[in-house]
């Protein structure tokens, strides 16, 4: 039914479904945009349709957690699937886990934040000619004088 978001919801979780046995990672990738596309569709029927809501809030989720990205267009997604008072028992614990892994993902993306943040921080002292190439080394001290690791 062309109308129905979830003949189309439907239709996305068969896609990701059949992408698992697909060794090819650009067919992958076409399965994922098909199903992006049938998702869209559902929403576009039914904005608030919850099942179309998870499965685009779980894809959101998931790409932030392995990009290291900001989660969190997908955990707005999530929380308006929550809304939806049709939704299963499995359908809010999915809910759950990927909220799960949006925190995961914040986590991440501020660890690596600081991390970049620290490595800006450092010291940089210009070394001589040192290498063969005649290209001058870049090295760095750390700033506190008691430890005895340094790299050169």
């Amino acid at each position: 039914q062309p109308d129905a978001p979830e003949a189309w919801c439907q239709l996305a979780a068969t896609l990701i479904t059949a992408s698992r046995g697909i060794a090819s990672v650009l067919e992958k990738g076409d399965c994922f945009d098909a199903a992006r596309q049938a998702v869209e569709r559902a929403l576009a029927i039914d904005p608030g349709h919850g099942a179309s809501l998870l499965q685009s809030g779980q894809f959101h989720t998931m790409m932030a957690y392995r990009n290291g990205d900001d989660p969190a267009r997908g955990e707005g997604l999530l929380e308006r699937a929550a809304a939806d008072t049709r939704l299963t028992r499995r359908q809010r614990a999915e809910i759950a886990f990927y909220r799960g892994i949006a925190a995961r993902a914040r986590r991440r993306a501020r660890r690596q934040g600081a991390l970049r943040r620290v490595a800006d921080d450092r010291p940089v002292v210009q070394g001589g000619d040192d290498r063969a190439d005649g290209v001058s080394a870049r090295r760095w001290t750390p700033r506190s004088s008691t430890t005895s690791c340094r790299r050169s």
